[in-house]
């Protein structure tokens, strides 16, 4: 949910100005794929806490292992669509700052597929925290 409501709050600013649509469009997608990935590890961090009071992550329901797998899937889905998205425009400066974002987010998929500890994954969640804002600062150049 609180990836969608990320994504949801670009998409409205393309939707009301009608400016840069397509570039908007992908920033929410990036919105909403960084976020998703970052509350994903974030339940991978408090499986512990979570199993404690019940909740049904998918850390619990499929075990961390499972959950790794489907967030590298995630990850590849994601830059596959991002790269998918940017080549029709032909905007060189967005490709480029894509594939320079890409880099950190190809990192946190190496480190998440070694990942074991609580520290790991808070580790990682951090990361995606910086990716999100390094993705927000790129808005001022494109």
């Amino acid at each position: 949910m609180v990836a969608f409501l990320t994504a949801l709050s670009l998409i409205i600013l393309a939707v009301h100005y009608q400016i840069n649509e397509r570039e908007v469009y992908i920033y929410a997608l990036f919105a909403f794929a960084i976020s998703l990935i970052r509350e994903i590890i974030k339940d991978m961090e408090d499986v512990k806490g979570d199993a404690s009071f019940g909740c049904q992550t998918l850390p619990i329901r499929w075990g961390l292992v499972r959950t790794k797998y489907f967030l590298l899937g995630l990850i590849a889905l994601f830059l596959f669509t991002l790269f998918s998205m940017t080549k029709p425009l032909h905007a060189p400066t967005l490709a480029y700052i894509f594939m320079i974002i890409s880099i950190p987010i190809l990192f946190v998929a190496y480190r998440l597929f070694y990942a074991d500890t609580k520290q790991d994954f808070a580790f990682l969640s951090s990361l995606c925290k910086y990716i999100m804002m390094a993705g927000v600062l790129t808005m001022l150049l494109v």
